[in-house]
């Protein structure tokens, strides 16, 4: 997804994030001294996530929380970092946009982006899983393929499914031992069983229900000893996570950061069932397996609902 250039320019989004802050008036207004609602009610006027900026704020040390106020408490912005944003943005409004002129540069820097945020977190998904020779392995949203190819090479019978565009893309490559599947994720899987079923970093892009449904398809195409594999941006109180959150806001209308357990309760809700996790960085991987009838009456028992 788009967001992930939060992940590998953080300097950038701490300067855009900054330039917002002067634009809106949320920094003349945490200079005197803003409460909760007081916040709020300039996101809801300027349109922009104002509560979640100034807890961004909050992590890069320049505003506190006082007296039920927040207060700007930092240096000012540089005016030579604000000033270089505002020069992008001029810039950018030189010419009249143009879709088809830009959709080259945006497919190649596509490719470019996930293959940088995807490496670690593919080594470090193989290490923790350990693929075997034969293995049927469906992985969703592959993106650039890079996972699946990868797995092939391992002796993997892999299978990947994206959109038709990025599928497209990918028939342009070499990927002669992975089964290339064009599709919607919402509206069903490849036929399966298979051994593993992964998400990397890609429950992000849908809203809660969606991602439910997501999970059911996934428990349907599992062998009876199958399990799932999602790596997640976790949701959680980093600098990092709170810049990821931002801009899956602004670039996916139905998408967010979830927690471990807001996505425990998802997964359980269609009967898998959580059986390890581990965190790498700004990563976690969540191991889900089908439910046991045990674990089914125990979830339909004690469970609570909970808002998504």
């Amino acid at each position: 997804m788009d967001a992930d250039w939060a992940l590998l320019d953080r300097d950038f989004y701490v300067d855009a994030v900054m330039y917002a802050v002067i634009l809106s008036g949320l920094y003349l207004m945490l200079v005197e001294g803003a409460d909760n609602e007081m916040i709020r009610e300039l996101g809801r006027n300027k349109g922009f996530p104002a509560c979640e900026i100034v807890h961004t704020l909050a992590q890069l040390g320049v505003v506190r929380y006082s007296g039920q106020r927040w207060l700007w408490c930092g240096a000012p912005p540089d005016p030579r970092r604000i000033t270089r944003i505002d020069a992008v943005r001029r810039w950018v409004h030189l010419v009249p946009f143009c879709e088809e002129a830009l959709a080259p540069w945006k497919h190649a820097a596509d490719d470019m982006r996930l293959t940088d945020s995807g490496q670690e977190m593919n080594t470090f998904l193989i290490a923790n899983i350990k693929p075997s020779t034969g293995m049927r392995w469906l992985d969703i949203g592959g993106g650039t393929g890079d996972l699946a190819r990868q797995l092939s090479q391992m002796g993997v019978d892999v299978t990947m499914l994206d959109t038709p565009s990025v599928i497209a893309r990918c028939r342009t490559r070499s990927f002669s031992s992975v089964r290339l599947v064009a599709g919607d994720v919402l509206a069903g899987l490849p036929t399966g069983p298979f051994d593993v079923v992964s998400a990397v970093r890609f429950l992000e892009e849908f809203s809660a229900t969606q991602v439910r449904q997501i999970f059911h398809h996934m428990r349907k195409q599992l062998a009876p000893n199958g399990i799932v594999c999602v790596i997640s941006s976790v949701d959680d109180n980093t600098l990092w996570s709170k810049l990821f959150a931002i801009e899956v806001a602004s670039t996916s209308p139905k998408g967010r950061t979830y927690s471990v357990r807001t996505l425990g309760i998802l997964a359980a809700r269609e009967h898998l069932a959580l059986m390890r996790m581990k965190t790498h960085g700004p990563y976690t991987l969540i191991v889900l397996r089908r439910m046991t009838l045990a674990g089914r009456r125990k979830d339909r028992d004690t469970m609570q609902l909970v808002e998504y």
